[in-house]
């Protein structure tokens, strides 16, 4: 039996921190709709409500407990990996084998994967782009709080040496570590003049992050977390919420805090590393993004020459700046499609849009 809205749907997350947040935003926008939970780290089977949002690693081989559903939809879709395998397109067939009718749609801020490679086109996990609202209108709208670049003195990455789709992790970290105190000196400073109490900074590895703590620390008396992906959950959990709080004035994390993480009251982002994904630089700057009361703009300290090796984000042409060899020209240039908007490689006469 369908629901009042026509359809039954499985709404798939990242992580169970993303879920419980869309989760509670849907209910207070829809208190009627019929909403469960499915996630194995939340204790929560709610298998028989119209929309049930999932961990992926929770729902998949679970097809039959779910029943037959018209959609799926994929909140941060650009975490769907190429190819045919993997969980999201395992779960996909899955359903697809309960009603062939089955549609797929995916919502994200970044219409490509970390390593750059596009997710809409033919033989793409998506067909086409649906709809696309260009980072610059939603400033221009309002809808998003402005980012102010302040200049600061960039570490040279001209020597870092490339792994896989990004800089060499050890190289990256020894060559940021040798600026840490600059670096460190100069976010304070910053957050300082301009009255930032909401501080998120974005480190090259552990290593980094407690030089950076131990830094702020002696420059401000002030305390500092760390966050990694080896901090225990309570712990994270406790650390993020007194930083939402506003108890906690410096959050430095690992590569952890990008893709979903809700806070809107960030006013000073300093990204002490480089990185060659646009992808992955939007999702840092995307954390300063959301609107708040008590902020008008939020600073932007970029010690790695991201905007530099990417642009601004809400350039129209962001993330297809022509790159130098040391900087991955090797690989495809990416563009956006005239016709439907979606991402991609330069050489392409069409996307399959």
């Amino acid at each position: 039996q369908l629901s009042v809205w026509g359809c039954r749907a499985v709404i798939l997350q990242p992580s169970k921190e993303l879920l419980e947040q869309n989760y509670e935003k849907l209910k207070t926008l829809c208190p009627d709709l019929s909403i469960g939970i499915y996630s194995a780290s939340l204790r929560s089977k709610q298998r028989d409500a119209d929309f049930v949002f999932a961990t992926i690693g929770s729902v998949v081989n679970k097809e039959t407990e779910l029943g037959e559903r018209q959609m799926v939809i994929v909140d941060e879709a650009h975490a769907i990996p190429a190819g045919d395998g993997g969980q999201y397109n395992t779960f996909r067939n899955q359903l697809k084998a309960l009603n062939p009718k089955l549609r797929m749609a995916g919502f994200t801020a970044t219409p490509y994967r970390l390593d750059a490679g596009p997710i809409v086109g033919s033989g793409l996990p998506f067909d086409s782009l649906a709809h696309r609202v260009p980072v610059g209108e939603l400033l221009e709208k309002g809808y998003l709080t402005p980012l102010k670049s302040i200049s600061v003195k960039q570490v040279d990455t001209s020597g870092l040496r490339k792994s896989g789709w990004d800089y060499k992790k050890t190289e990256m970290q020894a060559l940021f570590s040798d600026n840490v105190t600059q670096s460190c000196r100069e976010t304070v400073d910053v957050a300082n003049s301009q009255g930032s109490r909401h501080c998120l900074v974005f480190s090259s590895g552990v290593d980094h992050a407690d030089e950076i703590k131990s830094q702020i620390e002696t420059l401000t008396g002030e305390r500092v977390e760390v966050v990694t992906g080896e901090t225990l959950p309570l712990e994270r959990s406790q650390v993020i919420a007194d930083f939402q709080s506003g108890r906690l004035r410096w959050l430095v994390n690992v590569n952890v805090l990008t893709v979903g993480f809700d806070s809107p009251n960030v006013d000073l982002i300093a990204v002490m590393r480089a990185t060659l994904s646009a992808g992955l630089f939007a999702q840092i700057c995307g954390r300063g993004l959301r609107l708040h009361d008590d902020k008008e703009v939020c600073h932007l300290l970029d010690f790695g020459g991201n905007v530099a090796r990417h642009g601004a984000i809400d350039d129209d042409d962001y993330g297809n700046k022509p790159k130098k060899a040391s900087e991955g020209g090797s690989e495809a240039v990416m563009k956006t499609c005239p016709a439907c908007g979606s991402p991609c490689y330069a050489a392409s006469r069409e996307c399959g849009c």
